[in-house]
């Protein structure tokens, strides 16, 4: 098994001669990818691997009818509804963008933030824009028109869901006029300017637009002295090569030179940099195998510990996210800044610091995480037992009644019956019963996540029924089996007839 569980190319190539059929399980191994490119970058025979599992996804996901992990299904749900993964709301996307800068209706360079600068760490995007401005530069932005770039998406194996930002970003693009787009984000900027073109020509949409990272847009603004640095920032800084603008898009000297103009700045790289960098470990990896996510920080964040640097400064907010967390649960500490704040510093602003939030919103998506897994699943079901059998068909309630009233010494046998038929019957009596369990499953998430945030706790009630509509069926094969015994345990207790 552990041999099965480890070789994706081998599995693939069992499959495709007939030979094995995949499982969930499976499934969930393919998809488990950080999207690092570091396999592109070591395989002798220079196949295109990443590229390969692009096409994969959807094939598995899509085609084969197999589920992907639930989180994703809870950012695609609020994707679809308010065009972001964190489940805020889209009248509030551009709440970060600071009263001092201004924003032009139109106009042919534009900015873009992401996600979580709009509503995570916002000091990603509010630093960005005053960059730009100093800078002097005029330029526009999406607001609240700006949606989710659709990574998360198509790396979930999700692509119906892209198609929505996709078709929703282009559109606002073009009625602003934008003929260049600076964008802060790492994902955002491979999406752009790597999965957006595919798109247009897949889609017969035209896309005429110039792509520049915010550390690009800094360097070049720093060289023709149009920024002028005036605080001295006197920290031994290393780079963080978040994979998604260095292995994915090959950008890896402008951060380094504008970190080296900063007046009392010293510079130096940890031993894996640039095409060789190692990955924060965020991703899918993040979601689905946290102690290994958790590990590959630790790993990241040691290497800047040994050339005692002072700070990691990153431009990816996910990556600072995932640094942050998992330095935090494995015990590497080391400060991580966003690039962006390092440039403002210099400028002589002060910059907000975020991480509170950031900690408190990733807690709270943890544990919603951790409510919707198999173990997740089965433990809350487990907690609502009269519930479920309230929610049973009426078909068979006078069967459950019967079992419940009877006797203990001749229970047994038809309990034991009908823990072994549970398995095989709650794959097509569940879609019945999920409408009536579902205010119950919400007053326990609410339970479960007491300090959830109001956005979040507003647009649960038409979230959770789409993730619980897609994630069951692929997760009914552990959860039943798991389920059974708790639903016969609890008729056997049960001495009243059910109601």
């Amino acid at each position: 098994m552990g041999e099965r569980f480890t070789k994706k190319w081998y599995l693939l190539r069992k499959y495709l001669k007939g030979e094995i059929d995949l499982t969930q399980k499976d499934v969930d191994m393919f998809l488990m990818c950080t999207t690092c490119k570091k396999c592109d970058t070591v395989c002798q025979v220079n196949l295109p691997i990443m590229d390969l599992w692009d096409k994969i996804r959807p094939v598995l996901t899509v085609e084969k009818g197999f589920g992907t992990y639930p989180a994703f299904e809870m950012m695609g749900a609020s994707l679809e509804t308010d065009l972001n993964i964190w489940a805020g709301r889209k009248v509030e996307r551009d709440d970060w963008f600071p009263d001092d800068v201004e924003i032009q209706d139109r106009g042919e360079l534009g900015y873009w933030a992401g996600c979580t600068a709009a509503y995570v760490e916002t000091e990603v995007a509010e630093n960005a824009v005053r960059i730009m401005r100093d800078g002097g530069l005029k330029f526009t932005n999406l607001g609240k028109d700006e949606g989710c770039c659709g990574v998360p998406m198509l790396v979930a194996g999700k692509p119906e869901t892209f198609e929505i930002v996709f078709r929703n970003n282009v559109e606002q693009l073009k009625k602003r006029g934008v003929k260049e787009l600076v964008i802060s984000c790492p994902g955002c900027y491979m999406a752009w300017t790597h999965y957006y073109p595919m798109w247009a020509k897949k889609l017969g949409v035209t896309l005429d637009v110039k792509f520049t990272h915010i550390t690009e847009l800094t360097e070049r603004l720093v060289k023709d002295r149009a920024l002028k640095f005036t605080k001295p920032i006197n920290k031994r800084l290393t780079w963080h090569d978040s994979c998604h603008i260095g292995r994915h898009s090959g950008i890896y000297e402008p951060p380094r030179e504008v970190l080296k103009a900063i007046p009392g700045v010293e510079y130096v790289d940890t031993e894996n940099n640039r095409d060789k960098g190692r990955c924060c470990g965020s991703v899918l990896t993040r979601i689905g195998k946290p102690d290994v996510s958790n590990q590959l920080a630790c790993n990241k964040l040691q290497e800047a510990v040994d050339i005692n640097a002072d700070a990691v400064v990153a431009t990816c907010p996910c990556c600072e996210v995932q640094l942050r967390v998992g330095g935090a649960k494995g015990g590497v500490h080391m400060p991580v800044v966003d690039f962006s704040a390092v440039v403002v510093e210099a400028l002589g602003y002060e910059s907000k610091d975020t991480t509170d939030h950031m900690f408190y919103m990733w807690g709270v998506f943890e544990k919603a995480i951790e409510i919707m897994t198999s173990e997740g699943i089965v433990a809350m079901m487990g907690d609502m037992m009269p519930e479920i059998m309230e929610a049973m068909p009426e078909a068979m309630k006078p069967m459950i009644k019967a079992m419940a009233a009877m006797p203990a010494p001749v229970q047994g046998l038809p309990l034991s019956a009908m823990e072994k038929m549970i398995p095989l019957m709650m794959p097509s009596l569940f879609p019945g019963m999920m409408p009536k369990l579902m205010p119950t499953v919400l007053k326990m998430m609410k339970q479960a996540i007491p300090n959830m945030p109001p956005q979040m706790e507003e647009k649960l009630p038409g979230m959770l029924p789409k993730v619980m509509a897609k994630i069951m069926p692929g997760m009914m094969a552990e959860v039943a089996p798991a389920l059974a015994p708790k639903m016969t345990a609890y008729l056997a207790k049960k001495k009243q007839p059910i109601a």
